[in-house]
């Protein structure tokens, strides 16, 4: 009877460490799948901004360009104005 109850005893025992190996395998798995998908995320979203940022100084300069250009066209309408009223003016 000792004899079959140790027999069970370490089936059950060997049992539960294939059980606990299958699971911890399963853990380190996922654990790595996941690690690979988070950084794999994060890479996406770091693109993204920094693609934004890259945009944003495309387009702030983009801007600066047109405040430029509408300074100089505002400078030059005031000119065009004093010389017409110079012209339209008797002396």
């Amino acid at each position: 009877m000792q004899k079959v109850r140790n027999e069970m005893e370490n089936y059950r025992k060997n049992l539960i460490k294939q059980l606990e190996d299958k699971k911890d395998d399963k853990i380190k798995k996922l654990t790595t799948e996941h690690t690979k998908k988070y950084s794999d995320i994060k890479a996406y979203y770091t693109e993204i901004t920094a693609t934004n940022l890259d945009l944003i100084k495309q387009l702030k300069n983009e801007i600066k360009a047109l405040h430029k250009k509408e300074d100089e066209n505002r400078r030059l309408l005031a000119q065009i104005e004093k010389e017409r009223r110079e012209l339209k003016e008797p002396y």
